[in-house]
């Protein structure tokens, strides 16, 4: 005898209470929001208006106070105030030779207990205090004429008013206020409710559906037409019912998917660089892992003369075969092109140009592009929207990273990519090291889904820099892939190395002033002069 499954509430019912509690949270603070708004309305409207009914006592109050028989001329004001505002529960007058006057029998002290309220609309030596049932309002009495900067008082009036109409005019708020939030949680609770109804209609009808392609009714196809997720993922589950149905065509389908990658990677491989490039002053090597069986990114090394060398290492957007054709574009390119210029710019320049018109909307390559001249130790570089060249500096034992501005290939109009591109000229001492790479070193992620990152790559080039550059590619790609660990690799990883060696000796001038002049030619020619 088994142990039953314990019930739990079915998913209709866990997304009533979830809509419910939202709903109930977001009404409560939207009652609370408007009831506290509100308060604080009434609140400044209640003492505002007393400030505004004192000054205009204390206006009538001022011709009247400076007679010798002035205070039946007080009371009568002071009456009159306490009939104008049916809330004040007092109106009292204090002169400045002792007198006291009021609308009522009851007199009150001069100092009243309670907290002082802070209201923009009071001026210099009026005070209003609150004990929290009433509001004592009491301002100065001046004369009727006096001059800006006098001070001199007639007295003292103070009135006094109750708090009750704002607490009663709070109270029926607050009713308002629950009654709005409770028809508010009413009418989104019911929408949600139709909502939950409209998502799981199409929900069970593909768990019937697949419930019956799954025990054997092959045939059976689901109806869900909506174009959302749901109806994309009905489409695949009747796909899979297709390739059930038919599984020797499927199979079919299958193989021959996988033929055409594996002759496409193997194009891919035999386009890549196949040994490593014999320029004296210096030591160069390569290495690209692609995440699927055809990846999207590419290095080259493209010789210019007998002293200088091209090295290009690039990103195509898109993998698959996709990004097989591009790269295979690319390459033929640069091929063409790099051979005519010495600098890197005119290059990438003249290569974009080339290249734009075939892109499609969306597709662009990242590339860094540079030549050394083992000569003379020179290293020009441009980056068209990649990660940053690094150079390790043996002497300082310390890593450089080098930005230069540029945008990506086939993104923007040519004209406007050439003159955004910037190059940088680096001059490599021996045993300093130039490393180029992809992102899909950096993005390489552990179990924890934490990256390898810029910091770890440049601590393992520091470490490895003292490598041959075959060995030292090696070692990162194996560091990045310990790092990753038995995560699935989503993205390329390629790394190429150069290394600077002992540059060539100079050939005595009269020997060498041809060349250089030949060369100088070819290079005016070339770049447009």
């Amino acid at each position: 005898m088994t142990d039953r499954e314990p019930k739990s509430l079915n998913l209709f019912w866990q997304l009533a209470v979830l809509i419910g509690l939202l709903t109930l949270v977001t009404a409560t603070g939207l009652t609370w929001f408007l009831v506290d708004s509100e308060r604080a309305n009434l609140y400044l409207e209640f003492q505002t208006s007393l400030v505004y009914q004192g000054r205009a006592v204390a206006r009538t109050l001022s011709p009247v106070a400076r007679e010798p028989d002035a205070g039946e001329g007080i009371v009568r004001t002071l009456a009159e105030a306490r009939k104008d505002n049916p809330h004040l529960t007092g109106a009292y007058y204090f002169d400045d030779r002792g007198g006291i006057y009021s609308a009522d029998e009851e007199i009150v002290p001069l100092k009243v207990e309670g907290e002082p309220v802070r209201q923009e609309a009071l001026r210099a030596r009026e005070e209003l205090v609150s004990d929290g049932g009433t509001l004592c309002l009491t301002l100065p009495v001046y004369p009727p004429a006096r001059q800006p900067g006098d001070f001199t008082t007639f007295g003292k009036l103070r009135l006094v008013m109750s708090e009750e109409p704002v607490r009663t005019a709070l109270e029926k708020t607050t009713v308002n206020g629950v009654l709005i939030g409770a028809a508010a949680f009413i009418i989104v609770a019911g929408l949600g409710v139709l909502f939950i109804l409209r998502v799981l209609g199409p929900l069970k009808e593909l768990q019937r559906g697949v419930k019956k392609i799954g025990s054997g009714n092959t045939a059976y196809r689901l109806k869900v037409s909506s174009k959302n997720e749901l109806g994309r993922l009905a489409a695949a589950v009747n796909d899979l019912a297709d390739g059930l149905e038919n599984p020797r065509d499927a199979t079919d389908d299958r193989r021959r998917m996988v033929r055409d990658l594996e002759i496409a990677r193997q194009l891919q491989q035999s386009y890549l660089p196949d040994e490593e490039p014999d320029y004296p002053g210096m030591a160069v090597a390569g290495l690209c892992e692609p995440a699927y069986e055809v990846g999207g990114d590419y290095y080259d090394f493209i010789p210019i003369d007998d002293r200088r060398l091209g090295v290009v290492v690039a990103d195509v957007s898109g993998k698959s075969l996709q990004g097989l054709m591009v790269m295979l574009v690319l390459r033929t390119i640069l091929k063409s092109t790099a051979p005519r210029h010495f600098d890197a710019r005119p290059t990438l320049c003249e290569t974009n140009f080339i290249l734009s018109p075939d892109m499609h909307s969306g597709n662009f390559v990242t590339c860094v592009y540079y030549v050394y001249d083992s000569r003379n130790g020179s290293l020009d570089v441009v980056n068209a929207g990649h990660n940053p060249l690094l150079v390790y500096r043996a002497s300082e034992r310390q890593v450089e990273v080098v930005k230069t501005r540029g945008r990506p290939l086939g993104l923007i109009d040519p004209d406007d990519f050439c003159q955004t591109l910037e190059s940088s000229t680096l001059l490599l001492e021996p045993g300093d090291t130039v490393l180029l790479y992809t992102d899909g070193l950096c993005e390489s992620m552990n179990e924890g889904m934490e990256p390898f990152g810029e910091g770890r790559l440049q601590d393992a080039f520091v470490a490895s820099a003292g490598l041959h550059p075959a060995e030292l590619v090696k070692r990162l790609a194996e560091t990045a892939r310990a790092f990753a660990g038995e995560n699935k690799q989503f993205d390329d990883m390629t790394l190429v190395a150069l290394q600077a060696l002992e540059p060539e000796v100079e050939r005595p001038l009269d020997m060498d002033l041809t060349e250089e002049v030949s060369l100088t030619v070819d290079r005016y020619i070339s770049e447009g002069g």
